[in-house]
């Protein structure tokens, strides 16, 4: 297996910069001035694939919908791909090599800023401050589109791809 897959405890994964995760409190308390309600509560109620929540003033990301598991992937673009569906590990990593450019959209894009050059990704039930990342990869600093698209094939593989565009 060449991906690593990353499971959650039941609830939503979120990602944000490296240094705002420090600042998740899960299911510990709240990290917003904007939002009511704790961290790990307001990660749930996103309820489409994918949302965006404050965090100490900055954005983290929530994978909504089902806490599918889930992996990074780089090709053309930064992905964070999330199984719904596959024969196999082994299938999962020869698809993943090539994801293609143009696939079907399952929701509007979002916007995101990233302020540092880590994204990581984790379970929202943790604080983020114990350091319980379960992922992170390399993204550079700026503006992103994030898009969310449907990769399947019919009775082999169906993959949820988030895919991270950066704003020139």
């Amino acid at each position: 297996m060449i991906n690593k897959w990353i499971n959650t405890n039941g609830g939503p994964l979120v990602g944000a910069s490296g240094n705002v995760i420090s600042h998740w409190k899960g299911v510990d308390g709240s990290s917003s001035s904007v939002d009511a309600g704790i961290d790990y509560d307001r990660a749930c109620s996103i309820i489409d694939f994918l949302g965006v929540v404050d965090c100490g003033g900055f954005p983290v990301v929530v994978f909504g919908d089902e806490p599918l598991q889930s992996t990074f992937v780089h090709c053309n673009d930064k992905l964070v791909v999330r199984w719904v569906s596959c024969k196999s590990y082994e299938v999962a990593d020869k698809v993943l090599l090539e994801v293609p450019e143009q696939l079907p959209q399952l929701q509007e894009k979002l916007s995101y800023s990233q302020n540092d050059n880590i994204f990581k990704f984790f379970d929202s039930f943790f604080d983020g401050a114990q350091g319980k990342e379960e992922g992170q990869f390399d993204l550079a600093q700026g503006d992103y589109v994030l898009t969310t698209e449907l990769y399947k094939d019919e009775g082999q593989y169906e993959f949820i791809i988030h895919r991270f565009k950066k704003n020139d």
